[in-house]
């Protein structure tokens, strides 16, 4: 809690971002529970409820590498502002229009933005803070997003009392506005670059950033390992629904009640991973986090009652939560500035097809063989990644990332 502390009194560049992403991390919580239910009751149908999830995640998955370009090459505070005037815009209209494609295509321009906003803050972050409160800026940043997703959908409960759910995407569509005005105060600055005429395309600098991450090792192991670990855990939101309700019928206050304990450890577990000082420090915390994924969904495959399941729920998200602040702290530690948007933007990229894999697969799995042995198989499945992961960095001298040539 001290660098925390030290965080917030002496980082005084850092605080119009926080601010920012506390107002619009709680108005997104909010409006994803808004859009579906929008979604469903516009059209009447679980194809569109699947079309608007499908919207929050194919952006990055097609754009992630060239966004992540654009932010090592153009103003890292021009792409913040410009993503958030984009979702503000979304999401008013979202309130507005009443048409299937409208609401996709609105939908997807959210999506977009948020692909855009990914690698340029998190490329920024280091340029805001001292390097040793690195981790404290990731853990705070973090720990504020979960909080969003945790009490976001509190807030649109007690909303919709007198509100539509127009009216909460409206809202959200204002906390963007509110975030494009403070991130203007932002003083960002961006890779060096060659002259005009002999810049590269997108194209070619998202490759060559590619390339460059392939080379270090350890990076290049995070990400994996990352991927593989979504691949399985991202299942669990299947399984999750069935195992609550159905086998140890906890019906839907159950289920709310594990999403709360959940989204409760993710925040915890974000303060923890504030502590990376290092990357051999970073290291641990992250492979130590995954292993704490593991371990909670033995816990819920084992589960005899709900409290237990409750329990396990908790570890999972403290896991999560440690391993994904870890795991951008660490690559910020041994990756350069110049090619950190490009990194970060083909991480986005590899998780969101990473999420899509697991949805996907989680359904027919749960399907087949029960939500019981589909967390034995999910914390089978960590587990592998955590020991290869380990295996891997275990012979990897981490060092200063230095800047690597265009």
């Amino acid at each position: 809690m001290k660098n925390l502390r030290e965080l917030f009194t002496a980082e005084r560049a850092a605080r119009p971002l926080l601010a920012a992403h506390i107002q619009s991390s709680l108005g997104t919580g909010a409006a994803y529970v808004a859009l579906l239910i929008i979604a469903f009751q516009r059209f009447d149908s679980p194809l569109a409820v699947s079309a608007i999830l499908l919207c929050e995640f194919l952006p990055a998955l097609v754009l992630g590498p060239l966004l992540g370009a654009a932010a090592d090459r153009w103003s890292r505070r021009a792409i913040l502002v410009s993503a958030d005037v984009l979702r503000a815009g979304a999401f008013i209209g979202l309130a507005m229009v009443d048409s299937f494609a409208a609401t996709v295509v609105l939908a997807a321009l959210a999506g977009v933005g948020q692909a855009a906003f990914t690698p340029a803050v998190m490329s920024s972050i280091p340029s805001l803070v001292s390097e040793k409160r690195v981790p404290a800026a990731m853990g705070a940043y973090g720990a504020i997003q979960e909080f969003g997703y945790t009490v976001g959908p509190v807030i649109a409960a007690g909303a919709f009392v007198l509100f539509s759910a127009s009216g909460v995407l409206f809202a959200n569509g204002v906390t963007f506005a509110i975030s494009a005005l403070l991130l203007s105060t932002l003083t960002l600055g961006r890779a060096e670059q060659a002259e005009e005429e002999r810049k590269p395309s997108l194209f070619v600098s998202a490759r060559d950033g590619a390339r460059a991450l392939r080379s270090n090792r350890a990076a290049w192991t995070v990400v994996l390992s990352s991927s593989f670990f979504v691949c399985f855990f991202g299942a669990m939101n299947v399984a999750e629904v069935l195992l609550v309700n159905k086998t140890l019928d906890g019906g839907a206050a159950g289920y709310a009640i594990t999403t709360a304990a959940m989204g409760l450890g993710v925040t915890i577990g974000s303060l923890l991973a504030a502590r990376g000082e290092n990357p051999a420090l970073g290291r641990r915390l992250y492979l130590g986090g995954l292993a704490t994924c593991g371990a909670g969904m033995v816990g819920c495959a084992l589960a005899p009652v709900m409290a237990v399941a409750v329990g396990a729920f908790f570890v999972i998200g403290m896991g999560n939560g440690i391993a994904l602040v870890s795991e951008n702290v660490l690559l910020q530690q041994i990756i350069p500035s110049d090619i950190r948007g490009r990194v970060f933007g083909l991480k986005s990229a590899m998780i969101s097809a990473a999420f899509l894999v697991a949805y996907f697969g989680g359904g027919l799995l749960t399907a087949a063989i029960g939500p019981r042995a589909t967390f034995g198989l999910i914390a089978g499945g960590i587990l592998v990644v955590v020991a290869v992961a380990r295996t891997v960095l275990a012979g990897d001298r981490f060092q200063a990332a230095v800047p690597v040539p265009a």
